[in-house]
């Protein structure tokens, strides 16, 4: 996604004033008022230290207030999808303002994916708990539906209509058969999924009765049960169980109503769920059962184990053989257990992420689990390839590990060493068979993350490994990367395997383009070698040309004139090359182009000329190469101005007097003409 965040630009207007200022303390605590104190100071790092603990404690004003620190990115890298988290934990809790910013996320698709009926949720609640700005973005919404989803949504005489209404007396009117009752939308959600979204218990228990599908599969395998689990809605949960919906259905993450229920922290619906007979060990495609997202201790973690469910650290940690453990590796364990940064963690992630080979032999030695997961859902492998620990890496890859482990970012042990520059990692990973390709669906493919940090020897390895060089992300291609950080030997390979060499980004720019800018005269020469469109336009209208006489740099423009640039194509404002280039006085590309016949007597949009705007701007050489060229003196702008006249009024008295000099020289020898 282009990352643009309509919160980001909010942030330090309305957020931050509104979390400092106009937020009473009353019935919050001294350590919430010390970070809001901390945020106004601009202490951002003391807010986190503060913050942080309290929002694990499910403190909503905490939780909000660390939320809105991720989306703005103060103090921390930005991270939409962090933000969401905390948002959500504290909009569910009934947080008004928590509930405003994550409905903007759920409209913006920022940290999830966008869904306009959430957003609606969301808004409806903050307006409910007197957050009026939500009115209007509600009326925004609803007012820019476009036809076509308003006929999809609350076209008249429709099911969706009638549940979009709520209207239970039509609805029983149209639900004459299972089939009007099991219809489906456009986007995949039948009736039944609708009408949860609308919170409404009567319009769910109507359709159930006319016989929709309790488990039909809407996109992304989500069912109605874990709609109804994510809306924390107890009483549509205990109807749909009423109708045998199933407690084990998986999306396409794997995730289950159960492991939904246990990450919305929502303790009534976990009960529920397992006195049915839900699977408190069902693992999701990342190995995650619901304990792994239970805080501990808490009464979730408690009611999961008391229905069979396995705790993985104490699984990891029991199942240490302690009579093979050396004296050392006892003394280790111990620590660990007491030692505060690593609460929660496997002795191995601990070892793994310390480097301490010798340790993590001695625990493998005893059967520890190779793959056990940490509270931030870390394995060892995922550890150690973050650290750049290749010792380490090689041991356990060799002994098992799950190379493709993925985090709920999803983020693999590759990407995190190609995120942290460790290319020694990156070989002993592919050499092991990591899918080089695997990574979250918002997250750079590993290439183009390697390209994007100007990593061109770790990118050639992905190359060399079967990498697909015509990956785009965000508009980029890892050409464009290549281009504009000047890495010719990864640009040389990439452009013989990619589809189109011109393709261009979000602002039109090529490959081309971002060389040009970036005054990579090599990639330059490469691009043009194999093709590149020289007289491509970006958003602006602009070419190549006109980047390179902006630059200043005459050989990008000689070059790209041998290459048959078109030389008095003109941008958005109606300016060419020499234009631009007279502008900012470089008399040298000035000259160079007037030798290749530009033409000067171009005015742009504002009705200047290039002699004009060199005048103007007191470039004295450029106005004596115009002079020299023969260039009208006399041409005017639409103010009757000539370039003698604007040279006088901006105070260039020097290039006045020369052009008044110039003129009556002219006006002489035309008597003679």
């Amino acid at each position: 996604m282009a990352q643009s965040n309509t919160f980001v630009s909010a942030f330090n207007k309305v957020i931050l004033m509104l979390a400092v200022c106009c937020i009473s303390l009353s019935g919050f605590t001294q350590t919430v008022s010390e970070a809001k104190f901390a945020i106004r100071t601009r202490d951002f790092q003391q807010a986190l230290s503060l913050l942080i603990p309290l929002a694990k404690q499910d403190d909503a004003e905490a939780q909000y207030l660390l939320g809105a620190l991720y989306a703005a990115g103060k103090g921390i890298s930005r991270d939409d999808n962090a933000a969401f988290r905390w948002f959500s934990a504290a909009a569910i809790q009934g947080h008004g303002q928590a509930q405003f910013e994550l409905a903007c996320l759920y409209e913006q698709g920022d940290g999830t994916a966008q869904n306009i009926q959430q957003a609606l949720v969301w808004y409806q609640k903050a307006s409910e708990n007197g957050v009026y700005k939500a009115n209007k973005k509600i009326d925004a919404i609803k007012a820019n539906q476009s036809k076509h989803e308003q006929g999809q949504a609350i076209g008249q005489g429709t099911v969706f209509a009638a549940i979009h209404k709520q209207n239970l007396t039509q609805l029983k009117l149209l639900l004459t058969s299972s089939s009007l009752a099991n219809v489906v939308d456009s986007n995949g959600y039948s009736a039944l999924m609708r009408a949860i979204e609308t919170n409404n218990f009567k319009v769910v228990a109507l359709l159930l009765q006319s016989g929709a599908k309790v488990d039909f599969l809407g996109p992304q395998k989500i069912t109605p049960l874990i709609q109804a689990v994510e809306l924390k809605n107890n009483a549509m949960v205990k109807v749909l169980l009423r109708y045998k919906a199933k407690l084990d259905q998986q999306d396409s993450l794997g995730n289950s109503a159960l492991i939904y229920a246990t990450r919305k922290q929502a303790v009534k619906l976990v009960d529920m769920l397992l006195s049915a007979g839900a699977n408190p060990n069902l693992a999701n495609l990342s190995a995650n059962t619901a304990i792994d997202f239970a805080k501990s201790p808490s009464l979730i973690a408690s009611l999961l184990l008391k229905h069979g469910a396995i705790d993985p650290l104490s699984l990891a940690n029991k199942q240490l053989n302690k009579q093979a453990m050396s004296k050392n590796a006892e003394l280790f364990v111990a620590n660990v257990a007491e030692d505060a940064p690593y609460k929660g963690w496997p002795v191995l992630n601990v070892a793994a992420w310390r480097g301490q080979i010798d340790m993590l032999k001695a625990l493998l030695a005893t059967a520890a689990a190779i793959d056990s997961v940490d509270v931030e859902h870390y394995t060892p492998l995922l550890r150690a390839s973050r650290q750049g620990h290749g010792e380490v890496v090689e041991l356990l890859l060799n002994k098992g590990a799950a190379i493709n482990w993925q985090l709920d970012d999803g983020r693999t042990a590759l990407y995190l060493a190609v995120e942290q520059h460790h290319s020694a990692v990156v070989s002993l990973l592919l050499q092991h068979g990591a899918t080089i390709e695997l990574s979250g669906e918002k997250l750079y493919p590993p290439l183009l993350l390697a390209a994007k940090q100007g990593q061109d020897a770790i990118a050639l390895q992905l190359l060399n490994a079967g990498a697909n060089a015509n990956l785009i992300f965000d508009d980029h291609t890892v050409l464009h990367w290549a281009a504009q950080s000047g890495m010719l030997d990864l640009a040389a390979i990439v452009i013989k395997k990619i589809d189109n060499v011109d393709h261009q980004n979000t602002l039109g720019q090529s490959a081309l383009m971002l060389a040009v800018i970036n005054h990579q005269q090599p990639l330059v020469e490469l691009l043009l070698k194999f093709g590149a469109d020289v007289n491509l336009t970006d958003n602006n209208n602009n070419t190549a040309l006109h980047l390179a006489a902006k630059s200043g740099k005459r050989a990008l423009v000689a070059l790209l004139l041998h290459h048959k640039a078109n030389i008095n194509l003109l941008n958005e404002q109606n300016n060419s090359a020499l234009i631009v280039a007279a502008s900012s006085g470089f008399d040298d590309i000035v000259l160079l182009l007037l030798e290749q016949g530009a033409d000067g007597g171009i005015r742009n949009k504002a009705s200047f000329t290039a002699l004009m705007l060199a005048a103007t701007n007191g470039h004295l050489q450029s106005v004596k190469h115009f002079v020299g060229h023969g260039a009208d003196l006399g041409r005017r702008n639409k103010d009757g101005k000539n370039a003698q006249k604007l040279a006088k009024e901006a105070g260039q008295k020097e290039i006045a007097n020369y052009l008044a000099k110039q003129n009556k020289s002219s006006n002489f020898l035309d008597l003679f003409n």
